[in-house]
């Protein structure tokens, strides 16, 4: 069995990137243009048009086949260059929505060498730890809460109202959790 590298998608999003892309080719093309124009007057009016005889009368078919050759090399140039950005931002994307629903990384985030902002690891990677820190910790906290609610209710009758306010708290606690544990159920828009 051939080992098939994984399918790469270069327009991950297609606003920014295409976007920007058309960016440069206008600008490539008004470039295109002023060459061209500087070419024709050079031709009618410096060089009296001797510079050209009825034998290369396809010049301005090669320049022309020149220009269109240049401008899809900088749109693939264009569209490589921005998924390193765009590509990046998805991820992260990905990433929180993920966190939000109470699914963390196992490993620290890292990005590829070529992308523009990798150095947003050295602040996410923190930030998701933290988070997943204080998820636990509600975790432990409602764990503990459970035995000694428990034992009030069941053992001293005069601390009832002590053992329903943390039954509220102990439920205001697993509210939290439980909606994370939701959103990993819920399918992404």
């Amino acid at each position: 069995m051939k080992h098939r590298l994984p399918k790469r998608h270069y327009l991950v999003n297609h606003r920014y990137q295409l976007g920007q892309s058309l960016i440069i080719i206008l600008s490539h093309s008004v470039v295109a243009l002023c060459v061209a124009i500087a070419v024709s007057w050079y031709y009618l009016f410096l060089f009296d048009q001797r510079m050209f005889c009825d034998h290369n009368g396809s010049f301005f078919f090669y320049v022309l086949v020149a220009v269109a050759t240049v401008l899809c090399g900088v749109l693939v140039w264009s569209i490589r260059h921005s998924h390193h950005v765009a590509g990046m931002f998805l991820k992260i994307d990905l990433l929180l929505k993920d966190a939000a629903r109470g699914k963390y990384p196992q490993q620290p985030i890292l990005f590829r060498q070529s992308d523009h902002f990798r150095w947003l690891s050295a602040s996410l990677n923190p930030v998701l730890k933290r988070m997943r820190d204080s998820d636990q910790h509600l975790r432990n906290v409602c764990d503990k809460l459970d035995p000694i609610v428990g034992h009030i209710a069941n053992n001293d009758h005069n601390l009832q109202w002590l053992a329903k306010d943390l039954r509220k708290l102990q439920q205001e606690i697993n509210r939290y959790l439980d909606t994370s544990d939701e959103d990993k159920n819920t399918p992404e828009a």
